[in-house]
Formats: C-alpha cells, sequence, structure tokens
C-alpha cells in the first residue's frame, strides 16, 4: 500500500488548509443539494485532497464522527467523478471509438451476444460505499437518487429516471446514480429492476431508443 511521504496537520496548520482549499483544487462539479449550500472548510478541502491527491495512494483517511457530514461529502465527490468521466467521454469526437472488440461473446438464451471493451479513459470512475453497519451503507445507497437529494430548482437534472424509479420503488428518484448491492438477493433485485424489467428495465429502453421495442 503506497504511503504519503510527508504527513501534514490540517488543524494545527492553516497554511495546509488553505492550499487545500485554493481555488485551483476545486473539482468541477459539485452536489446540487438542497437549498444548494456549499461545504464546511474542512468537508470541501476532505473532498479537493481526495480527489486531487488520490493518484498513487491507495489510502486517503477522512475522521468523521457520527454527524459531521459524510454523506455530503460522498456526494460531493460522485458529482466531481461524474463530470471528470464527462470530460473523459468528451474527449471521443464518435462514441463508438469509446468501445472494441472484446472477442467474448457468450450465448444468451438462443443467441450470441459480442462483449465490448471500454476504453480505459472511461474506466476509473466508479465508487464503492463499505461500512461494518450495513443498514448505514443502504441509506446511503438508496438516498443519492433520491428526488429528494436534489435541490428543488434543479427539473432538468434527471439521468435514466424511468429506470431509476423502477430500482427505488416507491421513493421517487431522479437519476440512475446508485444502487444497494451489499448481498446476493439485492443485487438479483438490482438486476431484475435495472435491466429485465420489460416495463422500466433499461433493455426496454434500449430498445425503445433504437426503434426496436420488444
Amino acid at each position: 500500500m503506497g504511503r504519503p511521504k510527508t504527513r501534514k496537520n490540517v488543524l494545527a496548520d492553516d497554511a495546509v488548509i488553505a492550499a487545500a482549499v485554493a481555488p485551483a483544487r476545486f473539482p468541477a462539479g459539485r452536489w446540487p443539494a438542497a437549498g444548494r449550500h456549499p461545504l464546511v472548510l474542512l468537508q470541501q478541502g476532505a473532498v479537493n485532497l481526495a480527489m486531487s491527491d488520490l493518484e498513487g495512494v491507495d489510502l486517503f483517511p477522512v475522521n468523521g464522527p457520527p454527524g459531521t457530514g459524510k454523506t455530503t461529502l460522498l456526494r460531493d465527490m460522485v458529482a466531481a467523478l461524474v463530470v471528470r468521466r464527462a470530460e473523459a467521454m468528451c474527449a471521443f469526437d464518435d462514441p463508438g471509438k469509446a468501445f472494441s472488440e472484446s472477442g467474448y461473446r457468450p450465448r444468451i438464451r438462443n443467441a450470441t451476444v459480442p462483449v465490448h471493451r471500454v476504453d480505459p479513459r472511461l474506466r476509473g470512475f466508479e465508487m464503492l460505499v463499505a461500512s461494518s453497519n450495513n443498514k448505514a451503507v443502504e441509506n446511503v445507497s438508496r438516498e443519492l437518487p433520491s428526488l429528494k437529494a436534489i435541490a428543488s430548482d434543479a427539473t432538468g437534472l434527471r439521468y435514466f429516471k424511468t429506470v431509476a424509479d423502477g430500482i427505488s420503488g416507491d421513493v421517487e428518484a431522479w437519476g440512475l446514480v446508485a444502487a444497494v448491492l451489499g448481498n446476493a438477493s439485492n443485487r438479483f433485485a438490482f438486476r431484475e429492476a435495472m435491466w429485465a424489467d420489460p416495463d422500466k428495465g433499461l433493455r426496454a429502453y434500449l430498445a425503445e431508443a433504437v426503434g426496436n421495442p420488444q
């Protein structure tokens, strides 16, 4: 595991925290939370340092006692990663160039389906939330896609909403941004709702998009 060459106490050295929240360190995107409130100083510093210093470092710890806004911090990191991935996607003048033949063609039911390889530049933006408290992680994963998690004036912010609504059940969602996957039953339920559902699944959505409704 990689270790930082130096360690600095951000609470004891004003220059360190000032450097952490310098404008150049801010991610290009942040979570559009209700009220549009910004992160507090140390939250923003943690996000900035994590997003700029994680390359080559395996572990970046942030001490967050209960009630100090860990979920709020995670949401801004999600937003920053989404924007970074969007920037990487924009580098392709042709979306088809982001995929290449992998040579793997599994047989599904009565058809042979080619599996394409995703360009490495579009990988590495994933986030896994894990904890010894399964319920806490479930709450975070369910909260992120919830319509209540974003500002009421963000009416244009919708991302596969129909699919996300099918996954979230009774809770209205704004987009397909996170899911509860912590055990086999959760993963099965996610696969069925996200992909296989004949009305709200992504397979039906894509079939409609290409003019081939099922």
